[in-house]
């Protein structure tokens, strides 16, 4: 029995982590850092030829220098196997820092976010954002449209917007924290009750 359950354990976690990767099989050679290391070391010197404006927007990956690359390493390589060589190949370092700046910054927005709201949407999304950085330090699954990454790249998009609009804001506050920098129009916005309280309190502090 728990040779039974060992081997119905083991093809389910290979059946999870095939359909979590949608049936990839190509990270066999990539398994520990010493396999990654000459591969990062020849695409850097291509870095080194276009830094700046990079070989466009998947540009680089051609069926020739696939089949260059994957000669000199001894396996197949389709991408860089860590997210920002492959966006530094792609845009440049320009475009490269661009990228990072948004998925970090969204980053850090999330755990904002959720530390203000205690949501579990929030928590959510600030997971999924974790992963994404960090898993692009590694791999560059973070550039391929799979479903966790189309979740990640939606809550970056979701950080975007505003928590909520003035008018769900402003319904939180006291009238007596309405008073700097109000206007008409904000007032307008306001529901008919708290309208009239902040009216009240702002005539009381100018009186």
């Amino acid at each position: 029995l728990p040779v039974m359950v060992y081997v119905v354990g083991q093809k389910g976690l290979g059946a999870a982590q095939s359909a979590f990767m949608m049936g990839r099989t190509d990270t066999q050679n990539t398994s520990n850092l010493s396999n990654r290391a000459p591969l990062w070391a020849e695409l850097s010197d291509y870095v080194k030829t276009r830094p700046l404006q990079g070989f466009g927007y998947a540009g680089f990956w051609s069926p020739s220098r696939v089949s260059l690359i994957s000669g000199h390493q001894g396996w197949t390589v389709p991408h860089a196997h860590e997210n920002y060589l492959d966006q530094t190949l792609s845009l440049g370092f320009v475009g490269a820092l661009l990228y990072a700046g948004v998925l970090w910054g969204a980053l850090v927005l999330a755990w904002k976010r959720y530390r203000r709201s205690r949501q579990a949407t929030d928590l959510l999304m600030a997971a999924m954002l974790t992963w994404l950085a960090l898993e692009g330090l590694a791999e560059s699954v973070p550039i391929d449209p799979y479903l966790p990454t189309t979740l990640a790249y939606a809550c970056i998009v979701k950080m975007c917007f505003a928590e909520g609009s003035e008018t769900e804001q402003d319904t939180w506050l006291a009238p007596n924290q309405l008073l700097g920098g109000v206007t008409p129009a904000l007032l307008e916005k306001l529901p008919p009750n708290l309208r009239v309280e902040a009216q009240i309190a702002m005539e009381s502090s100018h009186g």
